[in-house]
């Protein structure tokens, strides 16, 4: 499934330690067997991580980017609704 996503903006967050996570967006740019590439256009930067830590993906049309950044910015966390 994430092959089939590479281009599309994502929201990925990652399983840190045993309870913290950690979530990074951009493009997806790359989908490996154990890992994935993240391009965050905006800082012109890679952001490499490997599969096994990934607990959430969001999948975004790259057209709504504006609306996602919107939605990121007010904190709002998806156990929370809208």
């Amino acid at each position: 499934m994430l092959k089939k996503n590479v281009g599309n903006y994502v929201v990925a967050t990652f399983l840190v330690g045993t309870q913290s996570t950690t979530s990074w967006e951009g493009i997806l740019y790359d989908v490996g067997n154990d890992y994935m590439t993240i391009y965050q256009e905006g800082r012109d930067r890679y952001i490499v991580s490997d599969i096994y830590s990934l607990k959430f993906i969001e999948f975004y049309d790259t057209r709504c980017r504006d609306i996602c950044d919107e939605v990121l910015r007010s904190g709002w966390m998806p156990n929370q609704g809208m």
